[in-house]
């Protein structure tokens, strides 16, 4: 009687996850989102070199390095998942695959002292472009427009310029976020002299 266990028992294991895998289907959802709690800011000159410790630097171009922090928002759970193998199971929609939970008003990048006659803390959206996964550099205004429809999602992106400061002032570069829904984000890198 307990062989019967033991041979039965790994036996419906098996079917059931055979059977799962063979009709998996993900049932559709709109909830897919996604929110932006948090992100990071850092720096570096080109060649990878330090730039934000303090000293004077000279390099051609400044890259500015942000990492997001995201949460989803309703990801759909699959009610079955405690009986496969998870690595096998056939996938649903990713967190976010809908886009963002709200839209971004504003994302810009601004400096705490005069950059080349634009006042400090206005944008400077105009002097740096981006790097992103599914193109070469976009303006971050059009970063902003790709988020909003959904072409590119905001996990990370680095925006450059090779426009140096007329003056020889420090600059600490903050980029702020506006959603929709009122909420704001920023982050701010260490103070980079650049000549």
């Amino acid at each position: 009687m307990s062989y019967k266990k033991i041979i039965i028992l790994p036996a419906l294991f098996l079917l059931s996850n055979f059977l799962y895998l063979s009709c998996c289907k993900c049932i559709e959802s709109k909830n897919h989102l996604y929110t932006i709690n948090d992100f990071r800011a850092g720096a570096h000159g080109s060649g990878q070199s330090i730039i934000d410790a303090g000293m004077v630097t000279n390099v051609d171009t400044v890259y500015l390095d942000y990492s997001f922090y995201v949460d989803c928002v309703l990801q759909q759970k699959n009610p079955f998942a405690f009986l496969v193998n998870e690595t096998m199971a056939c996938k649903c929609n990713d967190c976010g695959s809908e886009g963002l939970k709200s839209k971004i008003i504003s994302l810009d990048i601004t400096s705490d002292s005069v950059y080349n006659g634009i006042p400090a803390n206005t944008s400077l959206n105009n002097i740096f472009k981006v790097f992103t996964s599914f193109t070469t550099s976009i303006k971050l205004d059009s970063l902003k427009i790709a988020v909003n429809n959904n072409q590119y999602k905001l996990y990370s992106f680095s925006a450059f310029t090779s426009t140096k400061p007329a003056n020889n002032k420090g600059h600490v570069f903050s980029l702020k976020i506006i959603f929709a829904d009122g909420r704001q984000v920023m982050s701010s890198t260490r103070r980079i002299y650049w000549t």
